[in-house]
């Protein structure tokens, strides 16, 4: 059995980095938010991986809807990065094939969404979390005040030149956007790459964006609240297909940077890094009922994650007990343990 769960391709900003920034939304052809060229080949491209991984095992055949479920967020760029995968990794063949000029390397396959409302699995990012917040907000008071002493100067110089009436610990991460526009080749102000205390502008927004992004997951309370729900599902759904109550052997999720950070220190296996564009943990199930975790940065060969407490390949029951204090088994468990309230929309998938 294999689950996969990536972020999604390379997309434009979702707004203007900075008042003063030059590229508005005509410089993105799909607009704001929207994937690139680029963001829709690296989702090919995992397709292609992933059936090339999988192929020479003999476990990947043609798809089959009884054996293959793709989930997506409701995110245009998840979507649209699922439809990328789902044509890399099923081409159609043989009987599968149902035109013969331009469109017969494709194939349409089923895709499913998380829908509108809460998505606690694949934007764990977007639930209210009362009590989430309040842990948060204790545990990075201190490391934003280190950063907004040790950058005072920096963010003062760097309101002057991008127009932003105020930059600090809280909005920093706006400015990473700058280099969505670098990956795309937009000449930029000289003031990006100059050097402040010995390395570049651009090398701090970097850094200050990673800082900022590991804190919101970066202990075993915040990496509960945000990725307990989805350790749970991965959980399950090998309990299930082990226990003949599901076919599916292939779970297919379409997610964000945030749903795997999120995902890496709850399995407390995270580098502490910035997920890349098409970054994908991998959890597979062998038929001696031992689990092994991957990940793969955007283009390389996925590498194997050894779950503290267990060795490469994890017997199941012990990595269900490994585990079993950062599951969240419902979403009125999740509620409750956010201080939220209780579901009135559950139904028999929560």
């Amino acid at each position: 059995m294999v689950q996969m769960i990536w972020r999604h391709g390379d997309r434009a900003p979702g707004e203007l980095p900075y008042p003063n920034d030059r590229y508005n939304e005509t410089f993105w052809p799909r607009g704001w938010d929207q994937l690139t060229n680029r963001g829709i080949w690296q989702g090919t491209e995992l397709g292609i991986f992933f059936r090339q991984y999988y192929n020479s095992s003999g476990f990947l055949q043609q798809f089959d809807k009884d054996q293959v479920y793709a989930l997506s967020s409701e995110s245009e760029r998840a979507i649209n990065t699922a439809q990328a995968f789902l044509a890399g990794a099923y081409p159609p063949t043989g009987n599968f094939v149902w035109e013969s000029s331009y469109l017969k390397y494709w194939q349409p396959t089923p895709l499913h969404t998380t829908g509108a409302g809460p998505d606690p699995l694949l934007r764990p990012t977007k639930i209210e979390c009362p009590n989430y917040d309040k842990v948060a907000a204790e545990e990075e008071a201190p490391v934003a005040a280190t950063v907004n002493q040790q950058y005072a100067t920096l963010f003062t110089w760097l309101q002057n030149v991008t127009g932003i009436d105020e930059i600090n610990y809280d909005n920093i991460n706006d400015l990473y956007d700058i280099q969505r526009e670098i990956d795309h080749n937009m000449p930029q102000p000289k003031w990006v790459m100059q050097v402040w205390n010995g390395t570049t502008i651009m090398d701090h927004i970097r850094e200050l964006k990673r800082v900022t992004r590991t804190q919101q997951f970066n202990s075993a309370q915040k990496a509960k609240f945000r990725g307990g729900f989805l350790v749970n599902q991965f959980i399950q759904n090998m309990l299930d297909y082990n226990s003949n109550s599901s076919t599916i052997n292939t779970y297919l999720y379409s997610s964000h940077d945030g749903t795997l950070s999120a995902l890496g220190y709850a399995l407390n296996v995270s580098d502490s890094q910035l997920v890349p564009y098409v970054a994908t943990y991998i959890v597979e199930l062998y038929d001696d009922n031992t689990v092994q975790v991957l990940y793969r940065n955007s283009t390389s060969n996925p590498y194997s994650l050894t779950i503290p407490g267990c060795e490469q390949f994890c017997p199941l029951d012990q990595f269900v007990s490994l585990l079993a204090d950062v599951r969240v088994q419902s979403l009125n468990d999740l509620y409750t343990i956010c201080g939220t309230y209780e579901s009135t929309t559950q139904n028999s998938d929560d």
